[in-house]
Order: C-alpha cells, then structure tokens, then sequence
C-alpha cells in the first residue's frame, strides 16, 4: 500500500509518464472539405500546450466561409 504523502508523487510520475507518449496533429478543413494535416508534436508538459509552427501556402478563388482546424492525438 502507498503512503499517502508518497500517492501524489507516484499518480504525477503516471500522469507525466502518460503524457509523454501521446502526439498531437491537427487536421484542416475549408468549407467542410479536408485539405492537409500537420505533422505530429508532443504535448509539453510544463505548460499543457502543443506548439505546431506550421505554415500552408493557400490560393483562394474566393473568400472561404469556414476555416477549420480539428485537433487529433495519436
């Protein structure tokens, strides 16, 4: 049985251990059609965010009436 002064640190080395292995991507839609996705980061663990510095090169005939980016992990 786990102390209880000793559970948290235990449940927060699961918790980071979990974390390490799950990748983000994301998945982008204009006007519900899917056009690319990103490649997959990991998520950092101090800050609980993903940084994807990404960039598309997009040409428009007209403006779109949605632009959707759908966040996925793996």
């Amino acid at each position: 049985v786990t102390p209880p002064e000793q559970r948290s640190l235990i449940e927060e080395k699961t918790r980071r251990n979990v974390l390490s292995k799950i990748l983000v991507f994301g998945k982008l839609f204009i006007n519900g059609n899917y056009l690319t996705k990103t490649n997959s980061y990991p998520i950092d663990m101090e800050t609980f965010s993903v940084t994807m510095n990404e960039s598309f090169s997009l040409q428009f005939i007209r403006w779109p009436e949605s632009i959707v980016l759908e966040l996925y992990s793996n």
